[in-house]
C-alpha cells in the first residue's frame, strides 16, 4: 500500500499527471512487489451529450467509433499481427449536474456498447466530477497474455 501511494505521489508531483488519470488498482499480485502502469490510448470521438439530463450523445455515429477502434486494436492495426485477446475499454463520463446523471450516462454507455459486441467484462468505467458533461473514450491492454 505504501509503495503505491509513493508512486501515484511520485506521478502526480513530479511527472505532473492529472489526477483523474491516475489511479490505484484494487487487485493485488500473489507475487508481484513492483508497480504496474498502462498506457490507455484515447479515443478521438465527440463524447458531448444531447442536452442536459440525457444519456445519449449528440454524435450518433460515436459509438460506432468505438467500437471500430476496439476492433482494429485487436487485429493489431494497419499491418500489425494479430492481438492475444480484445483491449479493455474505459468509458469516463464528466458531469456538472450531479454524480447521479453521471452514473446514469455510464451505465447507458455502457449498455450500449455491449449491445454492438463490446464483452461486458472488458468494459470499464466511471464517473467524475468536470467543468462540462461529456464523455471521454479510452482503449488498454492488460497483461494477461504470455509474449508469443
Amino acid at each position: 500500500q505504501a509503495r503505491c501511494e509513493r508512486t501515484l505521489d511520485f506521478l502526480l508531483r513530479r511527472c505532473r499527471l492529472a489526477p483523474e488519470k491516475c489511479h490505484a488498482s484494487t487487485r493485488l499480485g500473489s507475487d508481484f512487489q513492483g508497480v504496474e502502469l498502462r498506457a490507455m490510448l484515447r479515443l478521438q470521438v465527440d463524447g458531448r451529450f444531447l442536452d442536459e439530463g440525457s444519456a445519449e450523445l449528440r454524435d450518433a455515429g460515436a459509438l460506432g467509433k468505438v467500437l471500430a477502434a476496439i476492433s482494429a486494436w485487436r487485429h493489431g492495426g494497419a499491418g500489425g499481427s494479430e492481438r492475444c485477446s480484445p483491449p479493455h475499454a474505459l468509458v469516463e463520463v464528466f458531469y456538472t449536474a450531479g454524480a447521479k446523471l453521471g452514473q446514469f450516462r455510464v451505465a447507458a454507455l455502457q449498455r450500449d456498447l455491449v449491445a454492438l459486441g463490446v464483452p461486458r467484462p472488458r468494459l470499464h468505467g466511471r464517473a467524475l466530477p468536470g467543468l462540462r458533461g461529456e464523455a471521454v473514450f479510452f482503449i488498454y491492454e492488460e497483461f494477461e497474455c504470455e509474449p508469443h
